[in-house]
């Protein structure tokens, strides 16, 4: 049997940690993007989306929650006194304030298998061949597990017997599967996440450090085999602690819908639903 954390697949060793209030992702903020002519940015005093360039950046948070994208090169990004996200690119790259009293917070947004390594009592954020390496001051790995999430480019559409759809991010690394929906505030009510499995199997889930209850769907060959609807989260620091959640049946597949979302599409053991690459 297989568990998983907010539908992850490693433990960690655990640090005391508070949830922070976060202007959201989805949110909208001022953009500020590097040209040649200006590498280094600062942000304002609102929440600002601070975006590099293929050359080497200086990027700096202003007062409010920031998004600080290095997007390539060789970057240094630095946080403001507000909850700031962090997103990880390719490149050479340093975090220097990297805050989580603050509520500050790293995003994944590529396909990458990630590894978190302790460096000089920080962490190495890298994958194998170094095209992403990321050093995070003074945090170590497991603080940097617990301050995480992803971000994927929806890649496919659940359609449901209604008609009804929903896009999916498809998390389909060993990487990608162990952070799952970790850190996300509650999904839009047409967005998902999807998990696809080798083959099928069963698997029990658990919602450590998830922020928003979610409905969860299993497949297998398209037809819905279990189901779990309004999955809370679990508040405790320990996973050992989080109840489980599991499949009465193998599953190839399956869907973290926005809670409701399975009354609302009508959705049942037998139902079918077709994935359609976009």
């Amino acid at each position: 049997m297989s568990y998983v954390l907010c539908l992850k697949f490693v433990k960690l060793n655990l640090v005391t940690f508070e949830s922070v209030s976060q202007h959201p992702w989805s949110r909208r903020r001022a953009k500020l993007r590097a040209s040649l002519k200006q590498l280094n940015l600062s942000g304002s005093g609102e929440h600002d989306r601070i975006i590099g360039n293929s050359k080497s950046n200086v990027l700096s948070g202003g007062k409010g929650d920031d998004i600080l994208d290095g997007r390539g090169g060789s970057d240094v990004l630095t946080g403001g006194p507000g909850a700031d996200f962090f997103v990880i690119s390719s490149g050479q790259d340093q975090i220097t304030d990297f805050n989580p009293s603050e509520g500050d917070q790293i995003v994944h947004r590529g396909s990458d298998q990630i590894f978190r390594l302790p460096v000089n009592g920080g962490t190495l954020i890298a994958t194998l061949d170094r095209a992403v390496s990321t050093s995070v001051a003074d945090v170590k790995p497991d603080q940097i597990a617990l301050q995480s999430q992803q971000r994927l480019k929806p890649t496919l559409k659940a359609v449901f017997e209604s008609g009804a759809s929903v896009r999916l991010e498809s998390a389909e690394s060993d990487f990608q599967q162990s952070l799952g929906m970790m850190q996300r505030e509650a999904l839009p009510r047409r967005r998902g996440m999807m998990f696809p499995q080798p083959k099928a199997q069963k698997k029990s889930v658990y919602m450590f450090n998830c922020l928003a209850p979610l409905d969860l769907l299993f497949l297998y060959d398209g037809e819905v085999v279990d189901l779990s609807a309004k999955t809370p989260i679990c508040t405790s620091a320990d996973p050992d602690e989080c109840p489980l959640y599991e499949s009465s049946r193998p599953f190839d597949h399956w869907i973290e819908l926005r809670s409701g979302s399975i009354g609302r599409l009508g959705l049942s053991i037998g139902s079918q639903v077709d994935l359609i690459s976009i």
